[in-house]
């Protein structure tokens, strides 16, 4: 199993006083990217996906299909499976913290 990170999320919000104010989450994925044009701090711990599957992608139908599964999921997020679903793949990920 390939443990190198394909991309990441990022995560910002602010508080005035004790509620939230506004938050913003944003992520990438690593698409095209070959193993020498990462830096040198990277290289053994980011791949991308023409890395993984030896050939180059489309970078504007990656993102158009990204997008078409966040809307079916935005679509779905009031159901209990949709919940249940991002509760069992959350448990899936690491915790830095």
């Amino acid at each position: 199993r390939d443990a190198r990170k394909l991309g990441g999320i990022l995560c910002e919000s602010s508080l005035m006083g004790a509620a939230h104010d506004h938050a913003i989450v944003g992520f990438g994925i690593n698409v095209n990217q070959t193993e020498r044009s990462f830096p040198a701090e990277l290289a053994s711990s980011a791949t991308s996906m023409r890395c993984l599957l030896e050939r180059s992608f489309d970078r504007l139908e990656v993102a158009a299909h990204v997008v078409s599964r966040l809307e079916r999921w935005w679509d779905e997020l009031e159901t209990a499976a949709a919940i249940a679903r991002f509760r069992a793949l959350s448990k899936l990920v690491p915790r830095a913290w």
